[in-house]
């Protein structure tokens, strides 16, 4: 069986997925979980990146509540947003990682800190948010934000919480 159309004007899309986070812009969510953890710092000097980093960091973790499904009007309903994971359904969060500074305390040992700087992102996230203790974001509501991706030709956007 030939099909009469010109190849040439098949047309060429990007992969799209299953839902639009544009219509998450602008939207608040409550942050669920604050934790401290450790991961790679791919910028062990401050400055260059470095991808083949094995250096660990601390860094403050701040997640959503699971997003829920937009009506047509654009309101939250009370089913959860899920996407499909090789593992299976999973409940679609917000993350946000904030760096904690690493000082040594009088007895010589490393400790890992907030730092009251005017430049430490944790400490004026705390401050915009109204908390002393990291714990008190809890049940806080966040902004939420679509970030286009830093990978020049890549036009993909991710939800970010904005801080």
């Amino acid at each position: 069986m030939e099909n009469n159309q010109n190849i040439d004007e098949i047309p060429i899309i990007e992969r799209a997925s299953g839902f639009d986070l544009s219509n998450y812009e602008s939207k608040r969510v409550k942050i669920a979980k604050v934790s401290q953890v450790e991961c790679v710092d791919y910028y062990p000097d401050g400055e260059t990146f470095n991808k083949d980093s094995k250096e660990k960091t601390m860094k403050l973790e701040i997640e959503t509540e699971p997003l829920k499904v937009l009506d047509n009007d654009g309101n939250f309903t009370t089913k959860d947003l899920e996407i499909s994971t090789m593992e299976g359904q999973k409940k679609v969060t917000v993350t946000a990682r904030l760096p904690l500074q690493n000082q040594l305390d009088t007895d010589g040992k490393k400790q890992w800190v907030i730092t009251k700087h005017a430049k430490s992102k944790a400490w004026a996230f705390l401050r915009k948010m109204s908390c002393t203790k990291p714990s008190e974001l809890i049940g806080k509501f966040v902004t939420l934000t679509l970030e286009p991706s830093k990978t020049p030709g890549d036009n993909r956007k991710f939800l970010r919480i904005v801080m």
